[in-house]
């Protein structure tokens, strides 16, 4: 079944190699070529920009859920529908309520809070909105290898790894959200 509304997690800045962006705009063309619509973090700035840039161009509709802090004109993107939570735990439950399925491009600490709250909240059936890495030049391997640590360990049952979609091209892992059960 087609997930429509795609929340994608990702960086306010750039990254080191020109291909997270380049990345970031073509998961945006194709959000928009496949008449999907884009939820995301509300910044102009980095890849959340180039995301919903291309996204916009190509026809989604961009709803960018910030919070208080970062409510300034020069940070915002120019999304057809804008929300503002006060805080971050806010923004996530929004950004929750919106979202049909989610993907995570490379970025930081807030990139791996919203990806490991989502991870947590599958687990613990809290939703059934299934997350996406778009592994990027192998950005999330280390990530993944730690993920199967877990289950080596005893800390993660072996069921619970399939939550976490891994692809590296984005019309593979859209195809693989609108499949996840």
């Amino acid at each position: 079944m087609l997930k429509k509304n795609i929340c994608v997690f990702c960086a306010s800045s750039f990254g080191g190699d020109p291909v997270y962006t380049q990345v970031a705009g073509h998961l945006g063309t194709v959000l928009g070529q496949q008449g999907r619509n884009l939820v995301y973090g509300s910044s102009h700035y980095g890849l959340m920009g180039v995301v919903a840039d291309a996204a916009q161009q190509q026809g989604s509709h961009v709803t960018g859920v910030n919070i208080t802090k970062f409510d300034f004109a020069d940070r915002v993107q120019n999304e057809d529908t804008y929300i503002v939570t006060k805080t971050l735990q806010e923004r996530k439950v929004k950004m929750l309520e919106l979202s049909d399925a989610f993907i995570a491009l490379p970025g930081g600490i807030g990139t791996l809070d919203e990806l490991m709250e989502i991870l947590a909240m599958l687990q613990l059936h809290q939703t059934d909105k299934p997350i996406g890495l778009l592994n990027v030049k192998g950005f999330y391997d280390p990530f993944v290898q730690f993920v199967g640590r877990m289950q080596e360990e005893g800390f993660l049952k072996a069921e619970d790894q399939k939550y976490l979609i891994v692809r590296e091209d984005a019309e593979e892992l859209l195809r693989a959200l609108d499949e996840a059960r």
